[in-house]
């Protein structure tokens, strides 16, 4: 069974992350359809602001850490950097190999890195 503080900071670690989707497709449709931006150059733009969005959510509320150790933002960027580089491997195989419309290989790619992520800032970044 999963213990009660696991379970809650997945639950919020879920939500932050909704947040931070919502952000980050807001920019890569914004980019892709507005702009013309490349969708691989809109999804990196997208990320980034995606994941200073849910750095400080995740700190403050996910994993409660109220210290101001700036190695937090260093790790977080390196778990979620690993992380980009699988979603746009992912994102270019599914549009060019399965023709994918972008919009849904990047709903596709996103959802492969959920564990990674949560189990990276837990483990590794906040270590809470």
């Amino acid at each position: 069974m999963i213990n009660t503080k696991l379970r809650d900071q997945f639950i919020r670690f879920a939500v932050v992350g909704g947040i931070c989707t919502a952000v980050n497709y807001v920019i890569f449709i914004t980019l892709t359809e507005l702009t013309q931006i490349h969708y691989l150059v809109a999804s990196t733009i997208g990320f980034f602001t995606g994941l200073l969005t849910g750095f400080y959510i995740n700190k403050n509320w996910t994993f409660s850490k109220e210290d101001n150790n700036k190695i937090y933002i260093l790790k977080y960027f390196l778990v979620y950097l690993f992380s980009l580089g699988v979603n746009l491997i992912i994102l270019k195989y599914l549009v060019e190999n399965y023709h994918l419309s972008h919009m849904v290989a990047q709903v596709i790619a996103t959802g492969t890195t959920v564990f990674s992520n949560f189990f990276g800032s837990k483990v590794l970044v906040f270590k809470a």
